[in-house]
């Protein structure tokens, strides 16, 4: 069982107890509302402290409207990428830039720019020295025409009060100034911009004007280049006589138009030889297409013959069938039949004659063409060098020419751009003073001291959760000790306990509640913890029950005297023994007859068993008393006479309650443990440690105890549900 609970608590501690966790935060909810009042607090504190900043804003834009004018200009337009715009918001705040605000607005003799004077200090003095000695020479201060040690300073001053962002999806850029002065604010916002714009002005100008000079002295340039290249162009062309502007010759132009006649004669020739040759298989085959001999020919006749044949034939046909092969008619037909035949055998040897013809026209003309080309082109093979060098110097004059007449025209574009004065970006919202502080933030800071407190609640709340080793549930019982949990006793109510009548104290009352308060949360508790013990005597039985505690002061001799009252109501003959020796507590029982002696002088032989019973018919139990303290109480308790009591009381009783001292102060219940049939430990709730208890349980193992369990004791149950505690009192 042991094994089991401590797997359990194993698995416990591997996680997160999110609910016990909440609970926590509930039950320190006044720690947490005191450190979110101190955040609070704090931070208006702040408020008051912190002198208050204010920032205002210059929007730019891109401007597009140049692009629109001047579609190719010299120094390409600005095209807005998120790469360019932050290259841009980096250029804003660039030394040139912040110093024509330095310069323009004197920010030299402002107090909140102006630089400090140095004065070495007692460290700089020795640097200074040391790197003499060894021949380092310190930094020369910077007085010539670039930027000055206090112009320097200046400009990083202002430059931490400025801030460049980009709005999202947007071309606009957002320079933003902070200055304790609101107007300060927006003149610096705005002196940043223009500074920002006549920069790039005065950028564009300049590279506009160095681009127009490269131009002129290249103009210049191809000026006497074209002018050599015509020159020589022209020489070659007088020397060659061409009379053609573009530079081709006589020859040259024959040549062209003759291999431009050759393809036409040799596509003639293969059109009528295809031709012919298609009509002449006709005629020797007497497979005569009518339609194709149309359609070579361009003859109709042969269509007209072939379809008086076809309407002859028809009606010889027609004849033939009705009078007979010799009838005048039927050889009428047949002699037209003939004659038709005739004809259209005569018109197609006509055709082919005619295409024969044409096919040996078109022959010849092919190889007279072949022939002049021939000999065209031995003519012109001896001057072909020189066309070829003409053709050079024609193509160099042209590309000369139009770079020239190029250069001319971006020249003249230069010149128009330096007189055209417009930025990439341009100011759609200027600056104006802020109405509110932009630092500190009220809502912000009020917030982050209020996040701040609660944070420092929490985590108080937590290290208070850590370093709480005290028992709050049941199941800590089990985890901790490895022991059962019996039962939880509530706290007694400080009212009820005031009513327990004239003759009693409230701590007296308290022995006797059980009984006076029957039904009440407390007599329940006594009536489980009853029903808990016989429930485990039924293996082994119970005859006598220890009751123990860590410490002194929770609550065990209540929880043994009003257990065994309860036990005694049950219908048990029961016997308390008060083994505590060193602080006895009897006065509540008021018994009815007096004991002559008490535990101390049974223990010590000067009395019997029977002389220190007192018996009380209010109460229903016997007590043996502790009635005064014995210094030896440790070895009293361990002698054989105490050994005795308890066979006598196991004897003559039904249920023998032990009422020892704590464990861990005293060795006194040690000496008990053993002979005792279940030990019940009481720990009082949120009180009781943990290392306490467990030392207290180990000491009793140790003792060979039998331990029942354990009872937490003095439960507040209306506070039991910020604990994880359901039971409901």
């Amino acid at each position: 069982m042991a094994r089991g609970v401590a797997m359990e608590h194993n698995l416990a501690q591997s996680s997160i107890d999110l609910r016990g966790i909440y609970l926590m935060l509930r039950r320190h909810v006044r720690l947490l509302a005191s450190g979110g009042l101190l955040g609070v607090v704090l931070a208006l504190a702040l408020l008051v402290l912190i002198r208050p900043q204010y920032t205002a804003t210059t929007t730019l834009m891109v401007d597009s409207r140049e692009e629109k004018i001047l579609n190719d200009a010299i120094i390409a337009p600005f095209r807005p990428s998120s790469n360019a715009i932050a290259s841009e918001a980096a250029v804003v705040v660039a030394p040139n830039v912040l110093k024509r605000v330095v310069e323009r607005l004197e920010l030299a003799r402002d107090p909140d720019f102006a630089a400090s004077p140095r004065i070495p200090g007692v460290l700089g003095t020795a640097k200074a020295q040391l790197f003499a000695l060894f021949g380092i020479r310190p930094r020369e201060p910077n007085t010539g025409e670039g930027l000055s040690d206090e112009m320097i300073e200046v400009i990083e001053s202002l430059r931490k009060s400025i801030e460049v962002t980009q709005s999202q999806y947007t071309n606009l850029l957002n320079v933003n100034v902070t200055s304790r002065d609101p107007r300060k604010a927006a003149r610096l916002a705005n002196a940043i911009a223009d500074a920002y714009l006549d920069q790039q002005l005065e950028g564009r100008y300049n590279a506009t004007k160095r681009a127009t000079e490269w131009l002129k002295e290249r103009l210049e340039e191809h000026k006497g280049r074209l002018r050599q290249s015509e020159e020589r162009f022209e020489v070659l062309k007088a020397r060659l006589d061409l009379v053609e502007k573009d530079g081709a010759s006589l020859e040259e132009k024959q040549l062209v138009r003759l291999n431009e006649e050759l393809v036409l004669a040799r596509a003639r020739t293969a059109e009528a030889r295809a031709k012919y040759e298609s009509v002449r298989r006709q005629a020797d085959g007497r497979a005569l297409d009518e339609k194709q001999l149309a359609e070579i020919a361009q003859s109709s006749l042969i269509t007209q013959l072939r379809t008086q044949l076809a309407q002859v034939i028809r009606d010889e046909d027609s004849l033939r069938s009705r009078f007979g092969y010799a009838h005048p008619a039927v050889v009428k037909v047949h002699a037209e039949k003939r004659g038709l035949t005739s004809q259209i055998d005569e018109e197609v040897r006509r055709i082919v004659a005619v295409l024969k013809n044409e096919l040996d026209v078109a022959t010849s003309r092919e190889a007279s063409l072949e022939r002049s080309l021939k000999a065209a082109t031995l003519r012109s093979s001896d001057q072909k060098s020189e066309y070829v060098r003409l053709k050079e110097l024609q193509r160099e004059a042209e590309s000369d020419k139009a770079l020239y007449e190029a250069m001319l025209q971006r020249m003249k574009q230069a010149a128009a751009q330096e007189t055209w004065k417009m930025a990439d970006f341009r100011v759609v919202a200027e600056a104006v003073p802020p109405l509110t502080s932009s630092q500190p933030k009220t809502k912000m800071l009020v917030m982050a001291g209020l996040g701040l407190g609660f944070g420092l609640g929490i985590g108080l709340t937590l290290l208070t959760g850590l370093l709480d080793k005290t028992f709050k549930r049941g199941r800590d019982v089990e985890t901790k000790l490895a022991i059962p949990h019996i039962v939880d006793v509530p706290l007694l109510p400080a009212r009820q306990l005031a009513a327990g009548g004239p003759a009693r104290t409230p701590d007296q009352s308290a022995f006797h509640f059980a009984s006076e308060h029957v039904g009440s949360p407390f007599a329940d508790a006594m009536l489980g913890l009853l029903s808990s013990l016989q429930s485990s005597s039924r293996e082994m039985p119970i005859k006598s029950i220890m009751f123990t505690s860590s410490t002194p002061g929770e609550g065990k001799s209540v929880i043994a005297a009003n257990f065994a009252q309860t036990a005694a109501r049950s219908g048990y003959k029961v016997l308390l023994v008060c083994t505590d020796l060193r602080t006895p507590t009897v006065n509540w029982f008021g018994p009815t007859n007096e004991p002559k002696a008490d535990l101390v002088d049974y223990l010590n032989g000067r009395a019997e068993i029977e002389d220190t019973v007192a018996r009380s018919s209010h109460t229903a139990i016997d007590l043996i008393p502790a009635a005064r303290s014995a210094a030896n109480a440790a070895s009293l308790l361990a002698s054989p006479r105490m050994e005795k009591l308890l066979d006598w009381g196991k004897a003559n009783y039904d249920l023998v309650v032990i009422d020892t001292v704590a464990i861990v102060t005293c060795l006194d219940g040690r000496m008990l443990a053993r002979r005792i049939d279940a030990t019940v430990v009481v720990i009082e709730w949120l009180k009781t440690r943990f290392d306490m208890a467990k030392e207290a349980v180990d000491l009793l193992l140790k003792n060979d105890a039998r331990i029942a369990g354990a009872v937490l004791n003095k439960v507040d149950f209306t506070k039991a549900k910020l604990y994880g505690i359901n039971t409901i009192a």
